[in-house]
Parts: structure tokens; C-alpha cells; sequence
């Protein structure tokens, strides 16, 4: 039998993966926005699965490394994005002449991001593989989850 703390803590588990999930809607259009915005909610529902892992027997360091590098493939968007943007306002401060380079390194970034949302928008599924591996069945019965 559950304690009611325990099946509250199920329930923030489900809450965030439906948080998440809703997200991952956005985030399939590729814009790194969006992407970033999945990123953040995927992060809060990573931490809270490796909080509760000794209550939910699904999180396996297998699983656990798997949903790290799933976050880890949005973060790498974020940061090319963040870096090409810096490369971007630099370049509009330098004389005409280097501006050129800058250009070419911003658009070496913003292709290198290209890359890495096709990449991303080609793994995107697997937040549904997290979610499913989790689901015990007393995860499934306590959260009236249809299997």
C-alpha cells in the first residue's frame, strides 16, 4: 500500500512528464526556442525521476544516462544558439572589414545548430521510451494509467 506521501510523489512525476510532453508538441516545429523551452521541463522531470529513483524501479542507470544525453542533445542547441547570437552582436561592433569572418563563424554555428535540431527532432520520440520504462505497474494502477 502506498503512503499518500508516495503517491504524491508518483503524482509530481506525472505531472511533470505531461509537462514535458506537451512541450515536446512545440519543439517538433525545430525552433531552438521551443526546443530550449522542452529542455528546461525535460530537466525538472530528469531530476525529479533521479530523486525518487529508490521509489520508482523503472529508473535504471541505464535509463537515467539515456534521459541525460536526451537533454544533453537540446542543451547543445541552446549553446550553439547562445554562441552564435554573441558571435552575431560582436561582429556588429567591429570594423567592415572583419565583419566578414564573424559572418562566416556565425554561419558555421547556425549550421552546426541545423545539425543538431535534425538530430534532436530525430531522437525526439524517446521522452515516450522514458516515460514507458518508468511505468511499473503499480505506477500504471496509482496514477490510473490505461496501459
Amino acid at each position: 500500500v502506498l503512503t499518500a506521501t508516495r503517491q504524491s510523489l508518483l503524482g509530481i512525476v506525472n505531472r511533470n512528464f505531461v509537462h514535458a510532453s506537451a512541450l515536446k508538441v512545440g519543439a517538433m516545429t525545430g525552433k531552438p526556442e521551443q526546443i530550449h523551452r522542452l529542455r528546461l521541463a525535460f530537466k525538472r522531470f530528469r531530476y525529479t525521476v533521479e530523486a525518487l529513483r529508490p521509489i520508482l524501479p523503472g529508473a535504471t542507470p541505464r535509463l537515467l544516462t539515456a534521459m541525460n544525453r536526451y537533454q544533453n542533445r537540446m542543451g547543445d542547441i541552446q549553446d550553439l544558439n547562445a554562441l552564435s547570437s554573441n558571435v552575431s552582436a560582436v561582429a556588429s561592433r567591429q570594423k567592415k572589414i572583419f565583419r566578414p569572418r564573424f559572418r562566416a563563424a556565425r554561419d558555421l554555428l547556425l549550421k552546426q545548430r541545423g545539425e543538431r535540431v535534425t538530430e534532436f527532432l530525430c531522437s525526439a520520440g524517446e521522452l515516450d521510451v522514458f516515460w514507458k520504462q518508468l511505468q511499473t505497474s503499480e505506477l500504471k494502477r496509482r496514477l490510473n494509467i490505461i496501459a
